[in-house]
């Protein structure tokens, strides 16, 4: 079985380049940052880069930040979420592709919103999992609901809910 057989192109960098020859176009095409690093932000940069502090971090991330992560959502939300339990990745494409790696094997399916970000089909894909396309628009307000999901029950083994959903549900 071929792995690459069901992967589609991600053209989403094509959609940027041709989008940036126009100036009349409002980008929505990608997760960008619409802002530069706050001050606070760069002078810490600039400071590790001078303090020659370029060392692999622990493999699922910085011990002080999970930490300060935990402190926040125990603050925030009042949930104790154990800092040993969170894991800093370098973007939510590898923090998907990690997730479905734990927790899913080989022939199990995950529920995906359908239209979803084309990544997490992939990922699946490119895993052996099995993507089991939910379509999602206007009457469901874009997001997955608790009858569709039970329709597939008997061979759900994981849910994406991507919140706010990707594409972003419409008002």
């Amino acid at each position: 079985m071929d792995r690459m057989s069901n992967i589609s192109p991600f053209i989403v960098m094509d959609i940027v380049r041709e989008a940036s020859k126009r100036e009349d176009i409002i980008h929505f095409e990608v997760g960008q940052p619409d802002m530069p690093p706050s001050k606070n932000v760069i002078s810490a940069f600039q400071k590790a880069s001078f303090d020659n502090k370029f060392q692999y971090t622990d493999s699922t991330g910085i011990v002080e930040l999970k930490i300060k992560i935990s402190e926040f959502y125990k603050q925030k939300y009042n949930l104790n979420i154990a800092a040993e339990r969170i894991i800093i990745t370098s973007g939510t494409s590898a923090a998907f592709l990690t997730t479905y790696s734990l927790l899913l094997n080989m022939g199990e399916s995950i529920a995906l919103a359908d239209p979803t970000y084309p990544c997490y089909r992939n990922f699946s894909h490119l895993l052996y999992i099995n993507p089991l396309m939910i379509n999602v628009d206007k009457s469901t307000n874009y997001q997955l609901t608790v009858s569709q999901l039970k329709k597939g029950i008997d061979t759900i083994k994981a849910v994406q809910i991507s919140s706010p959903s990707n594409p972003n549900r419409i008002l």
